[in-house]
């Protein structure tokens, strides 16, 4: 099983509440679901946050969707509002983790020259 995979089980559970209320399925499975690195990963995390253990779990998962929904939004799979109402922040939030994760939008000269076009013609009907 990819770890991505992994993730959509993960997630699929939590957004069902199938037993995830108090982060029991997470703990319960996390030998059958983790692996030694992402066990290692997770500890890291406990240690350098001092947090529990299902915090730094949920804390990673969620890392991980806002990088994948980043990548899908850099590689034009999703417009900016798709990718905020995903990762469920505004769109100015949205494109402040955008930055800070080093994707600087996903249109070229040719989209922004082609709107502001589209700009200048619908004002000038006005």
């Amino acid at each position: 099983m990819t770890i991505l995979a992994t993730l959509g089980e993960v997630f699929k559970r939590i957004k069902q509440g199938n037993g995830c209320k108090d982060n029991r399925w997470l703990i319960e499975n996390k030998s059958d679901t983790f692996n030694d690195e992402l066990m290692s990963a997770i500890e890291m995390v406990e240690k350098e946050e001092k947090v529990e253990e299902a915090t730094a779990i949920r804390k990673l998962l969620m890392i991980g969707y806002e990088t994948y929904v980043a990548n899908m939004y850099r590689f034009g799979k999703l417009s900016l509002a798709e990718a905020s109402r995903l990762i469920g922040l505004t769109q100015i939030e949205t494109l402040e983790l955008l930055l800070e994760k080093g994707v600087k939008g996903n249109l070229d000269t040719g989209d922004v020259m082609y709107s502001l076009e589209r700009f200048v013609k619908k004002r000038s009907r006005q």
